[in-house]
């Protein structure tokens, strides 16, 4: 410490200080997984664009179909549709259904709208009174 006494302060002793190790130099990117950037770029994406190259195309295709069929369950037959052609799996794991949906069928009438006439026995008379 610098005693007011003396008339000159005495010369600044540095002490020797451990700087720290340096950071080690960066490695060089390792390959990356092509699905690991493509997830990047897609959390990159603006919503509309997102929406737009991903599950837009599908449920355009989706719903084409859908007004084709009309099914009596169209939310269960998308996401069928969806299931059945998802683009994001491979044709080989894709859920393919033998009971493709059936379209809506009107329901016909359990007896018929006009009673038929009973016709009489050929060559009976009717009579009048």
């Amino acid at each position: 410490m610098y005693n007011s006494d003396q008339a000159e302060p005495p010369p600044y002793e540095f002490s020797a200080v451990a700087l720290p190790a340096p950071l080690p130099e960066p490695e060089a990117p390792a390959e990356e997984d092509p699905s690991e950037s493509r997830k990047n770029a897609l959390w990159n994406l603006p919503i509309r664009t997102y929406l737009d190259q991903t599950v837009v195309p599908i449920l355009l295709d989706g719903m084409a179909e859908l007004v084709k069929v009309r099914p009596q369950d169209p939310v269960k037959w998308l996401s069928e549709y969806l299931d059945d052609n998802n683009p994001n799996e491979p044709p080989s794991k894709r859920t393919k259904r033998d009971d493709s949906p059936q379209p809506v069928v009107a329901a016909q009438p359990t007896q018929p709208l006009a009673q038929p006439v009973a016709q009489p026995p050929t060559g009976a008379t009717a009579s009048s009174e």
